[in-house]
């Protein structure tokens, strides 16, 4: 995904991690410093008809600091708040007029986030509502659930488990915690789909920490889950939050990095420097046009000059030589790791001074 503003090099934060860009705004469309949300009337009787209903459920049941972020496929986006809600969960009803007549071919993104800030995502990748995918009601709407900490679109709610894990993350190297919603009767700890634990639980336990073998070794590029299975024999897998990790020392012995990063850039080469030590591969993609055409069919273009397979050094650090004068060139990175494959990130623009 190319940025549509032309600039000497269009560059992108030299930071990639975990299941994003950091440093830099988050990957939605041109984001304003101050969200522009529209107002909606307190009143919950909002209209279903000829909308996008989107259904929102959380396990705390606050929903007063959520809001959504939605954006037409290849358009900028804006902030919109819940406006009603229902035994469900909170609801954000807009007619499908809010957009233009081609929404339901280009597709809704949306993103569930903070209200009034980019401090919170609940869900870290954008997502988009494929309308082909779903069927109208009888009053001409479009309805989706979504589930807090879920990536997933459910098109009914009864097709929403509720049972889930509200907390699974790494306390350090070696513990796991977990907090399923209700009883389960075993759990096992997945690495990049294996199995390396698995335990019955005969209590009424409703919080857990595992401790891992002291031979295991915590790789950041591997995926790490935990499988839960409840009462019901309905299971539950979710990826284990390992963020708590990155405030280690050992984290830090191994992976803080001092060095330049980012294009450096003069008229015989650039090098390309890339911090992310939880990508197992980054795909550097050189552009002559940085204009998709998802923004202006006429005069973008998404032909790659040149694809150049990115080296991973010592800290994590990605590396990729180019020879020649690359002034005026556009360029993005690709990205693979436990939650992404091969996904082209967005960039931000910034000038360079080749002087």
């Amino acid at each position: 995904m190319k940025h549509k503003k032309f600039l000497s090099v269009l560059a992108l934060s030299a930071l990639v991690f975990g299941t994003g860009i950091v440093a830099c705004s988050p990957s939605i469309p041109d984001v304003p410093d101050t969200p522009d949300t529209p107002d909606t009337p307190d009143n919950p009787e909002v209209s279903l008809e000829n909308s996008v209903v989107i259904h929102y459920y959380r396990y705390d049941e606050k929903y007063d600091n959520w809001a959504l972020w939605l954006w037409e496929n290849g358009k900028d986006g804006k902030e919109y708040t819940f406006n009603s809600s229902d035994s469900y969960g909170a609801i954000a009803s807009y007619p499908l007029t809010t957009w233009s007549d081609a929404l339901i071919t280009n597709g809704l993104g949306f993103i569930v986030k903070s209200k009034g800030s980019w401090n919170s995502k609940d869900v870290e990748a954008d997502r988009f509502i494929d309308f082909s995918a779903l069927t109208k009601d009888d009053k001409n709407s479009y309805h989706i659930y979504l589930k807090t900490q879920d990536a997933n679109i459910y098109t009914s709610a009864n097709d929403v488990a509720k049972q889930d894990l509200e907390t699974c993350k790494f306390l350090d190297a070696n513990r796991i915690f977990f907090v399923p919603t209700s009883e389960i009767k075993a759990y096992q700890v997945l690495v990049d789909g294996e199995a390396i634990i698995s335990s019955e639980v005969t209590s009424k336990e409703l919080s857990f920490t595992i401790n891992l073998d002291e031979k295991f070794t915590w790789d950041i590029t591997k995926k790490y889950e935990v499988k839960a299975t409840f009462a019901n024999d309905e299971s539950i897998t979710k990826e284990v939050d390992y963020s708590p990790l990155y405030k280690s020392v050992a984290f830090n012995d191994k992976y803080t990095y001092d060095g330049e990063l980012g294009a450096i850039y003069n008229k015989d080469k650039t090098i390309f420097r890339v911090w992310s030590p939880a990508s197992s591969s980054i795909t550097l993609n050189i552009y002559d046009n940085g204009t998709p055409t998802s923004v202006n069919a006429t005069l973008g273009s998404d032909n790659k000059e040149s694809t150049i397979p990115m080296i991973k050094n010592e800290k994590g650090v990605f590396e990729a030589e180019v020879s020649g004068d690359l002034e005026g060139k556009y360029y993005t990175y690709s990205v693979t790791n436990s939650s992404y494959k091969n996904k082209e990130m967005p960039t931000d623009p910034i000038d360079i001074n080749f002087d």
